[in-house]
């Protein structure tokens, strides 16, 4: 039977499946450094980019979680830190000049070739960069065919090597991929010599996030890598697709599009077809069906045998599919349909009895069922031709004839289950997961791919290797569609992966990161230059981590002690460029966004620090400084520079204090506050002169909430039942409170105006400045201990929780309920707005010594 070839079988799951490790192109001079040999390339516009479009899609989302794509981030990344003291090579690295080509090393393993276009700068400038980082361990340099390789031994004992060659850098961690592209450059027999490449390379569109290039004719080659062995010859049909494909991918929240062509110089002619799929096939497929291929063909080209042309010449019609059916067995051969669209039904009749009777068998129906005639064939090879796919395999073969459609089963039970069902009516046009895949786009295509995922778990774990993550990656889709249509010589294709029906964003994991061991310190987000953010935390062998919003460790570095309070940032050389300020109870840390110590830090400290330090910056002279509370008593302030800072070095007066100074603006002046372990509240301008001090506050007031007007501010807080009111000048109001207070916090409203917030038990409850009731809340989940504010693209919320148990709720000033979670007591946390996108994000360190995000809203 001809045919042309396109994906056939569990269509987007397989071909994803497949190429779920690859990635894109830019310009020709980089084609020229990938050898013909590749398996699929991958080009995108920004690495970093894109990394964070798939953990804010949910389609995404589980893709990036996939084995392959974690590797691929994690090279990128490696070498972005190598070349980490010049910024614009760095940049080069992650832009979208990098191109990524995937390469089979062994029967059962793959890794990637990157090729950067980079003009006007030498091998001995990236050499000199690499050998000046700090996770290198060694360099060696030797000559291939004439051009110098580097080889590298990082610290983590990884191995790497990358070449220059006529404004290209090549790197792989597989030597020999390296020198393959050495040769490929030499020679010619590269990409950019490949004509069925070169027929469906194009450049990016405006909208799509990625391009992916794959060689079908080295589809045999990369298939034992995901697919088990004894499956491979189920797959014949892929290998036979074409040459090479071009897919632009896109992103959505709840779908991932994949559109293209496929060079195939076998292809068909474009002919005029018929929208008869909804009309006919749809309206037979069983709505339990696990998959579904629906091809459109005329009798011109399915006769191509005598046994075809005697027996089905006369009455098939356009349309032909076949379904597999839930539930789902491990061998999925009895549950395999095939139907196809008849011209004639009397016709059909008489040409299949002939064909019954040449087969040895009385041509007569051996049952009936919903008034159906049920006929057996001996032999299902004559079906198997009629529809040639590996997938789907006739035996013993049952089949019934309906007006406008012929059945055929390997199994009675299954076709009657199939009539039952078309009389029903709970076929596939009435299935609303079918529908909400937007199937009128595809009625005029030459073939579609229905893959319903949820009724196919059998099916794709019975095709893939056991610890595939590309199971799990399948698993977060509910279906999959595909469509395709020939022209001249190419294939127009196009995959939709559709996480749901509706238009919603998933909540749950989006990435987790192991670190060295556990860690009990509570993540941070900080804003970088680009637009961005990134997450300090700490483990409990005091080694620090700077993270992507990805989950990519950027750097890792012991410091020999816990990091007290929180990181702060300041551009130290004023240049545009941040780096992270911390302090350790003997030292202060100033290192840049790759580890590195800044001029002469770490400072060592003249006492012992009991909490973190305050970062300031000077209205007038935008110079920096910093304040840290030790435990003698005093306050040691300094310039960013490390010189002590006069009125400050030490200061005492203040006492003991139990948290960082509070650093504040009103006006034109600028001043710091301080609570003492004794409860005594003090404020100090820049300069060391204390203004004022109220002693005598509850021990239990540790948090004042700072409520700023226009030339004024109030401190307030809430302990027992009573709310304090401390005035600019330092004079106290004490105001009662009806129950007893939790937790508190403030926020102004106007500039003489605020509302305060306290929990009592397991309610909160919120009052204006005036003590008027406003709102009130209960919950269940227990004694709400923990009350913060936090914010949001200019929108406040409150976070409430009972610490204890774990349960936390999160608020709106109205007291509206917008999202509640738990996680593991005394876990540390941080809630935050990680991605820019208004929606809340937790990142959690957990007891396995692991860093975890997850998407709460």
């Amino acid at each position: 039977m001809q045919k042309f070839k396109i994906p056939v079988l569990v269509v987007g799951a397989l071909l994803l499946a497949i190429a779920i490790y690859i990635f894109f192109i830019k310009s020709s001079s980089v084609y020229s450094a990938i050898p013909k040999s590749t398996v699929a390339v991958l080009e995108v516009k920004n690495w970093l980019q894109f990394a964070d479009k798939l953990i804010t899609s949910f389609a995404g989302l589980d893709t990036k979680k996939i084995d392959g794509l974690q590797k691929l981030f994690s090279e990128i990344l490696v070498m972005e830190n190598l070349l980490s003291s010049d910024k614009s090579l760095k940049q080069e690295i992650t832009s979208g000049k990098t191109v990524v080509s995937l390469h089979l090393i062994s029967a059962d393993d793959y890794d990637f070739l990157f090729t950067t276009q980079l003009e006007g700068v030498n091998d001995n400038t990236i050499l000199n960069r690499v050998q000046s980082s700090p996770n290198m361990r060694s360099v060696k340099v030797r000559i291939f065919k004439n051009q110098k390789i580097v080889d590298v031994i990082l610290k983590d004992g990884k191995q790497m090597s990358f070449a220059k060659l006529n404004d290209i850098l090549v790197f792989s961690f597989t030597s020999f991929l390296t020198e393959n592209s050495m040769t490929a450059m030499l020679t010619g027999d590269n990409l950019n010599s490949d004509k069925n490449f070169k027929s469906v390379c194009k450049k990016f569109t405006t909208s799509s996030d990625a391009l992916l290039y794959f060689n079908f004719q080295k589809a045999d080659v990369i298939l034992p890598v995901v697919f088990k062995a004894e499956k491979i010859s189920l797959l014949n049909d892929l290998t036979s697709t074409g040459s090479w494909a071009r897919y632009e991918i896109n992103l959505d929240h709840n779908k991932m599009e994949w559109s293209g062509t496929i060079a195939n110089e076998k292809a068909s002619e474009t002919r005029e077809t018929k929208n008869v799929l909804e009309q006919t096939i749809v309206t037979k497929v069983p709505d339990n069906a696990a998959y579904t291929n629906i091809s459109k063909r005329g009798n011109g080209d399915t006769m191509a045998n005598a046994l075809l042309h005697k027996y089905f010449g006369g009455w098939i019609g356009d349309t032909k599919a076949f379904v597999i059916l839930e539930p789902l067995k491990e061998d999925f051969t009895e549950q395999n349909v095939f139907i196809t669209t008849i011209k004639n039904k009397n016709k059909a009749t008489e040409s299949l009895r002939a064909l019954i009777a040449a087969d040895g068998t009385e041509p007569f129906p051996f049952d009936t069922f919903l008034n159906q005639e049920i006929y057996m064939l001996k032999s299902g090879i004559v079906i198997n031709q009629v529809f040639g796919n590996r997938l789907v395999n006739f035996k013993n073969t049952f089949f019934a004839i309906q007006n406008d459609a012929a059945i055929f089963c390997n199994n009675a039970d299954v076709l009657k289950m199939v009539l039952e069902k078309i009389s029903k009516g709970e076929t596939l046009d009435k299935d609303k997961n079918y529908l909400n895949t937007s199937a009128s786009r595809f009625l005029m295509n030459e073939q579609v791919y229905y893959f319903n995922n949820q009724r196919s778990d059998l099916l794709v774990r019975g095709l893939l290797k056991e610890n595939s993550t590309a199971i799990d990656f399948l698993s977060s889709f509910k279906n999959i569609i595909a469509f395709s249509s020939p022209s001249a010589k190419e294939i127009s294709s196009h995959i939709i992966f559709n996480a749901t029906g509706e238009k919603v964003i998933s909540s749950g994991l989006l990435w987790k990161t192991k670190l060295q061991t556990l860690s009990n310190f509570a993540p941070q987000v900080l804003p970088n230059i680009e637009g961005g953010n990134e997450i300090f935390v700490q483990d409990t062998d005091n080694t620090v981590y700077l993270i992507n919003q990805s989950g990519g460790i950027i750097f890792s570095r012991n410091t020999e002690e816990p990091v007290l309070g929180k990181v702060a940032q300041l551009d130290y050389y004023n240049n545009g460029h941040q780096q992270l300020v911390f302090n350790t109870t003997n030292h202060v840390f100033i290192i840049d966004r790759m580890g590195n110590d800044v001029a002469s830090y770490p400072l060592r400290l003249s006492a012992t620090a009991n909490c973190g330090m305050t970062l300031a910056q000077d209205e007038a002279t935008k110079q920096f400084r910093y304040f840290i509370p030790c435990t003698n008593g005093n306050i040691y302030g300094y310039e960013a520079n490390g010189k002590p800072l006069g009125g400050w070095s030490p200061k005492g007066g203040a006492g003991v204090l139990s948290q960082p100074l509070y650093y504040f603006t009103n006006g034109k002046n600028s001043y710091v506050l301080t609570f003492s372990t004794v409860g005594n509240l003090s404020m100090f301008d820049t300069k060391g002169n204390i203004k004022w001090s109220v002693n005598n506050l509850p021990v239990s007031t540790t948090n004042f909430s700072l409520v700023k007007s226009k030339n004024d501010f109030l401190l307030l807080n809430a302990s027992a039942y009573q709310l304090t009111e401390i005035s600019s000048d330092g004079n106290d109001n004490i105001k009662p409170l009806i129950d007893s207070a939790n937790s508190f916090a403030a926020i102004a409203t106007s500039d003489s105006t605020y509302t305060y917030f306290f929990s009592t038990n397991n309610q909160i409850r919120s009052y204006n400045n005036k003590g008027e009731f406003l709102n009130s809340s209960s919950s269940t989940i227990g004694s709400m201990l923990h009350l913060e504010l936090i914010s949001t693209d200019n929108q406040n919320y409150l976070l409430v929780g009972d610490s204890a148990n774990g349960n936390y709720l999160l608020y709106d000033l109205n007291l509206k309920l917008q999202n509640e979670f738990k996680i593991t007591p005394a876990t540390k946390f941080s809630i935050s707005n990680l991605f820019n996108h208004n929606e809340w994000i937790q990142l959690a360190v957990d007891a396995r010594g692991n860093i975890a995000c997850y998407r709460l809203k």
